[in-house]
């Protein structure tokens, strides 16, 4: 967390040097005058005490930056008009400008902070302005009494109080006069900051930022406290600066599922308009508003889910039945010992079940690449065919899941075929080859493609005529399949 103080003139940056204090800890005078008999505030006059450094490689640059901060402020032509207090890029105070009427560089010098790196590598200084801001003759305050406090917080964010009593002449609404004042006094230094609505009802009734209570039967005394908060980022216009702003991502299979939650508080208008600028515009597949007009407050929880590939392997799994060499043993009889007979090879059974999940329609029936066959023979017959189904419907086409389960049986009473299964169910395991798909398993089932290790049966599927991954203009039903 850094600081400096920006010298300004017209709005714009004239001078910037550091400072180590994230307070200029002001001092506020008012002037009075005495207009008919009857004392008025004339002005509020408002001094800072600054504390910069200038650092330099060696003594001669720092006099040259110490040559440059006298020449930025003592020519008469060319000077600075205010000063800002800055944290990390953002205004956290300032004086001077067009709020102000008048702006003044009381007196500069420097402090021997280190003597041993004073001059030769930075030079510490103080620097004393002042800014007076003038009230009309128009004015009804008789009196004005007000503390300014700073408070920061752990992440550095301020929030800043003004809080005090005032006196208007006979005749005048003190309320009236400090609901106008408050805002004068503490204005807001960039979007940043909002004020601290209290939603409360006073004693006055303001609706205002801050609040204002009534003294003495007459309104011509009241006090007023009003405050303001920093936000990190820029903040919505017209909500509080309890805006807050989470999004959190999760990943899991292939997908990635973002929940934004928006919470904002201020007039409902404004804080719905808040709300709702925060509404993703892409792979939103669920929604949720609350307004509550009586708290002035508005949430919303958005979530999208994006699939990071067109398809991902669900599943893939091997069931193994026989293989194994039986043993017999004939009846017992007398006392003879039943013989041990070790029988041939018994056929071996494979089953591979793919499951296969497509997001959206974008690639069509091509989305639905499978791993080859095994290098076995194959058996046709008990094929479960492929025939995708629409799962989960999103909220738009682009969000619709759609799962497809293929079976595929391998059957073999070969000894060879025995002895290198377990070789060839890791090479389908750890090796997927997403070599097929649901056209070639479409002209297998049919026979007019063999497997890898040759075809047993030739069962025949029914034709595959087409398959509707829209639905009928709704939302609501599953994909209808054509054979």
């Amino acid at each position: 967390m850094s600081y400096i103080v920006r010298l300004t003139q017209g709005g714009a940056p004239f001078y910037t040097f550091t400072t180590h204090t994230p307070f200029v800890d002001p001092e506020h005078f008012n002037e009075y005058r005495d207009s008919g008999g009857t004392r008025r505030l004339a002005a509020i006059r408002k001094i800072w005490t600054i504390e910069g450094v200038l650092y330099g490689a060696d003594e001669e640059a720092v006099i040259t930056e110490w040559d440059a901060l006298k020449a930025a402020i003592e020519d008469p032509d060319n000077h600075p008009d205010g000063v800002e207090l800055v944290r990390d890029a953002v205004v956290a105070d300032f004086i001077g400008g067009a709020t102000f009427d008048e702006f003044t560089i009381e007196n500069l010098r420097t402090l021997r902070i280190n003597p041993k790196r004073h001059v030769r590598a930075e030079l510490a200084f103080t620097m004393q302005v002042t800014a007076r801001q003038v009230f009309t003759d128009a004015s009804d305050i008789s009196d004005l009494q007000y503390s300014d406090q700073y408070i920061r917080d752990d992440c550095g964010l301020l929030t800043r109080t003004i809080s005090g009593e005032l006196t208007t002449s006979s005749g005048t609404s003190a309320r009236e006069t400090a609901e106008s004042l408050m805002t004068t006094l503490l204005p807001l230094p960039n979007a940043r900051f909002a004020y601290i609505q209290n939603s409360g009802a006073t004693v006055s009734g303001n609706t205002g930022p801050g609040t204002v209570t009534i003294l003495n039967e007459d309104d011509t005394r009241a006090s007023f406290s009003i405050s303001i908060a920093e936000s990190g980022e820029t903040l919505p216009e017209g909500v509080g600066p309890g805006f807050s702003l989470q999004t959190t991502v999760a990943q899991a299979e292939g997908t990635t599922t973002t929940t934004t939650t928006v919470v904002a508080r201020g007039p409902i208008d404004a804080a719905l308009a808040a709300v709702r600028a925060e509404r993703p515009s892409v792979n939103l597949i669920s929604e949720t508003e609350t307004q509550d007009a009586h708290r002035c407050i508005a949430s919303a929880v958005y979530v999208q889910q994006k699939t990071s590939r067109s398809q991902f392997v669900r599943s893939r799994s091997f069931t193994v039945i026989g293989g194994g060499k039986p043993v017999r043993h004939t009846e017992r009889t007398n006392n003879r010992r039943p013989a041990r007979h070790v029988l041939p090879i018994t056929e071996t059974v494979i089953t591979e079940t793919i499951t296969v999940e497509v997001v959206g329609t974008a690639f069509g029936l091509a989305a639905f690449t499978l791993g080859k066959p095994l290098e076995l023979p194959e058996d046709d017959a008990p094929r479960l065919t492929p025939f995708p189904t629409r799962v989960s419907i999103g909220r738009t086409p682009s969000t619709d899941r759609y799962r497809m389960v293929v079976v595929r049986v391998y059957r073999t009473n070969l000894a060879q075929d025995a002895l290198r299964l377990p070789n060839v169910l890791e090479r389908a395991v750890f090796q997927v080859d997403q070599s097929s798909n649901v056209s070639e398993e479409l002209k297998r089932g049919r026979g007019e493609q063999s497997g890898a290790g040759g075809t047993i049966t030739a069962g025949r599927i029914g034709g595959f005529a087409s398959l509707s991954f829209g639905g009928v203009g709704t939302r609501s039903g599953f994909t209808q399949i054509s054979n």
